[in-house]
């Protein structure tokens, strides 16, 4: 089964989504896909290194959503969140269009095996010049290595993965084998929205 999750939130009063799709053999929807749920929101986005932990304060996330790829017709399954970045110097952060980028590469080569998230509202003083610090790529290596287990081959038996924009088809689902902050900060535009691996 393939489910495309949508993650929401806020930044500065920005709609910030990222797009992401799982596939499970013989998962069941929808009791296995809640579970999954609030794995995302307690990993993904918290735990001692989720996405949150290296976001300012000013970034809100609100929602998780997840879509049956296989049935589409079912009904979305809805996660209601409220979490929040845990740097607190909102008040001295980059432009609120500036954000992360983590790249998502299969095994296999090519434009379908590659795939991004933007993350919105970094932490202030990663970036120098438009580059990642030393020490934000030492922290941002600490976040890829919690989420390590949604890749192909890892602990969850959720995998992360790539599916080509638009299509959400099952059948185009790649599985990802590493992730990685890209060292450049990318822009978290307003056609960003639904938009994701």
């Amino acid at each position: 089964m393939v489910i495309r999750v949508v993650m929401s939130g806020t930044f500065y009063g920005q709609v910030c989504q990222n797009v992401l799709h799982f596939h499970k053999v013989d998962g069941v929807w929808p009791a296995q896909v809640v579970t999954l749920l609030a794995d995302l929101r307690d990993n993904w986005l918290s735990g001692t290194h989720g996405v949150r932990t290296e976001q300012n304060d000013r970034a809100f996330w609100t929602e998780i959503r997840a879509y049956n790829c296989d049935t589409p017709t079912l009904t979305p399954l809805t996660l209601t969140i409220s979490l929040q970045g845990t740097d607190g110097n909102a008040s001295t952060q980059l432009l609120s269009y500036v954000c992360y980028i983590l790249r998502l590469r299969a095994s296999s080569g090519g434009r379908k095996g590659r795939g991004r998230i933007y993350i919105p509202g970094p932490r202030f003083g990663y970036y120098i010049n438009g580059s990642l610090s030393a020490s934000a790529i030492t922290a941002l290596n600490q976040v890829t290595a919690q989420l390590a287990k949604y890749l192909d081959g890892g602990a969850s038996p959720w995998t992360v993965g790539i599916s080509p924009r638009g299509t959400g088809e099952a059948t185009d689902f790649i599985p990802a084998s590493t992730m990685q902050f890209a060292p450049i900060s990318g822009v978290q535009r307003r056609r960003n929205i639904g938009v994701g691996v």
